[in-house]
C-alpha cells in the first residue's frame, strides 16, 4: 500500500523546532482565541505538510495551561449540552511566502472536516482520512 496517493506530494510530520510548525501552529493559535474571544493556548498534536498544504490539529487550554472553560464564550451553550471539544483543527495552504487559512473546525464533536478534500481540493493523507 502507497502511503500517498499517487501523484500527491509526501506527508511530513513537521517537529517543534521548524520555523514552519511554529508559524502554523501560531496561526492557529490566534484563530481559537477569536474563535473564542479569549485568550486560549495550542498544544498541537499534528502539524502536517502536504505540497503547498497544511493541516493543524491541536488541544485549546486556557492561559497558563488550564484546562479549557467554555463559560463566557460563544460555545458556552454548546458545552452544556455536551456538543464541543477542546479541539482545534485548521487547514491552510500556502499563498507565496505565507499561509491562508482554507477552512477552521473549533471544538468539534465529530470528524468535521471530512468534506474538505471535496470543498477545498485538500489531499485526503493529510487529514488523516485517506
Amino acid at each position: 500500500m502507497e502511503p500517498h496517493p499517487p501523484g500527491q506530494p509526501d506527508l511530513l510530520s513537521l517537529q517543534p523546532q521548524d520555523p514552519v510548525y511554529r508559524s502554523l501552529a501560531r496561526l492557529a493559535a490566534s484563530l481559537a482565541q477569536a474563535a473564542l474571544g479569549k485568550d486560549v493556548e495550542l498544544d498541537p498534536e499534528a502539524v502536517d505538510r502536504s505540497g503547498h498544504w497544511a493541516f493543524v490539529r491541536g488541544r485549546l487550554r486556557d492561559a497558563g495551561g488550564a484546562t479549557l472553560s467554555l463559560e463566557g464564550t460563544p460555545f458556552a451553550g454548546q458545552a452544556a449540552a455536551g456538543a464541543a471539544s477542546d479541539l482545534a483543527v485548521v487547514l491552510f495552504r500556502q499563498d507565496g511566502d505565507g499561509w491562508a487559512v482554507v477552512d477552521q473546525a473549533m471544538l468539534p464533536t465529530g470528524v468535521a472536516w471530512l468534506d474538505w478534500p471535496r470543498r477545498h481540493g485538500a489531499p485526503t493523507h493529510l487529514l488523516g482520512i485517506g
